[in-house]
């Protein structure tokens, strides 16, 4: 239900998860397209991405995903 992880090389460490939440209602748990429709909605578009970066003054990191 959860997962740890380090990140790069600060070594801080990222905990997903599920609050709030028992294992029936995940495992009951339907889709709502609708919730992601909306969701979607939400998600900036690479070029207000790209300006807000350029306006902030930030440069691209790589970051590597973590192995399993």
């Amino acid at each position: 239900m959860f997962n740890v992880a380090r990140t790069g090389t600060s070594g801080t460490t990222v905990t997903t998860g599920v609050r709030g939440l028992d294992a029936e209602q995940i495992n009951n748990a339907q889709p709502n397209a609708a919730e992601l429709s909306k969701m979607a909605s939400f998600a900036a578009t690479r070029e207000a991405s790209s300006g807000f970066a350029k306006r902030a003054k930030l440069q691209a990191r790589p970051v590597d995903y973590p192995t399993p």
